[in-house]
């Protein structure tokens, strides 16, 4: 399976990663994630956009790991357009990833995402997600997401 997770605080990136490997770990079926990790102010870039397209492409899933992020940015929306154009499957999800559930800002992020899932046939994962406290804290689940 391939995720490509898009963040704006690298901590988070990191415990969203945790998740989908715990959540394979987890699964009847062997399961292993490769994922790509991306900034998401980093996409302002057409290099380091064009590189990440070549992996949202294939991906089974999106993840957005933000944080205070108040709305999609212009550039952002942008990107997502052309790769519901191009992306391999059309069983793909995008998932709003935040440990902070008290945190009000990452829900305003949650309709555009939704809408934008509604519009290209997409999944959409939305939820409390359990504390950090709870993540999986051992040092393997972090080796493959490295930059």
């Amino acid at each position: 399976m391939n995720a490509v997770i898009l963040y704006n605080e690298l901590n988070l990136a990191k415990l969203a990663h945790a998740r989908l490997i715990h959540s394979a770990d987890q699964a009847d079926t062997a399961m292993v994630w490769q994922v790509s990790p991306c900034r998401l102010d980093l996409l302002q870039n057409p290099l380091i956009a064009a590189m990440t397209m070549a992996d949202a492409i294939r991906a089974n899933l999106l993840v957005f790991a933000v944080r205070h992020q108040l709305e999609l940015p212009p550039e952002l929306l942008r990107w997502l357009e052309v790769w519901a154009r191009l992306r391999a499957s059309q069983e793909v999800a995008l998932a709003l990833f935040d440990t902070d559930y008290q945190d009000r800002l990452a829900p305003c992020v949650a309709p555009a995402l939704n809408r934008f899932a509604q519009e290209h046939g997409l999944s959409f994962i939305f939820g409390d997600t359990p504390s950090a406290a709870t993540a999986p804290e051992t040092e393997s689940a972090y080796q493959p997401f490295s930059f």
